[in-house]
């Protein structure tokens, strides 16, 4: 009895934990759903069919910011053909009135970080701002630490847009809901 009380202790202890799903190169994208600072719900499921750059970015950061402004004014000609972003403000800034006039003024959802975040988009090599590429189909084709400038941004997302949206996009990954 002893022996199988330790036996099933010593798997209990060096069993791999359960997982949370993690945004992965060439693999379905981990959802999330989120309340983004204007007050609306989304869901990464639910924009199947578009190519999303999930930006994590911090107020403090001045890369970030000038990435941010790029973002603005690239939105305008890329939204009609299925482009959007979704910028998760990771840097410890609230939900205070600057920074919801701010969700109110730009042209894409800004949300706060939370565990959810953190666990399915990491920040890559512990800088920001990081950026994974979703493409129509779900899945991530781009995952990188440190600020697009407008060639780059082009060159990743311009032959994304041109792919067809699947049919059946593919399922997503798993990650925890908020």
């Amino acid at each position: 009895m002893k022996t199988a009380f330790w036996a099933a202790l010593a798997f209990a202890v060096t069993a791999p934990a359960a997982e949370a799903a993690r945004a992965k190169l060439d693999q379905p994208a981990p959802d999330f759903r989120v309340k983004t600072l204007t007050k609306d719900k989304i869901d990464l499921a639910s924009l199947r069919g578009k190519v999303i750059v999930v930006n994590r970015w911090a107020t403090w950061c001045v890369p970030c910011r000038a990435e941010f402004l790029l973002f603005e004014k690239y939105m305008p000609f890329r939204a009609k053909y299925g482009f959007t972003v979704i910028a998760i403000e990771t840097g410890g800034a609230e939900g205070g009135s600057a920074m919801r006039k701010l969700a109110e003024l730009v042209h894409f959802p800004v949300v706060l970080d939370d565990q959810a975040h953190a666990d399915a988009y990491p920040i890559i090599d512990n800088g920001v701002p990081t950026n994974y590429v979703i493409d129509r189909a779900g899945v991530v084709r781009y995952a990188k630490a440190g600020a697009f400038e407008l060639d780059e941004l082009e060159k990743v997302v311009v032959p994304l847009l041109k792919e067809d949206a699947p049919d059946d996009p593919a399922p997503s990954a798993t990650a925890p809901a908020k």
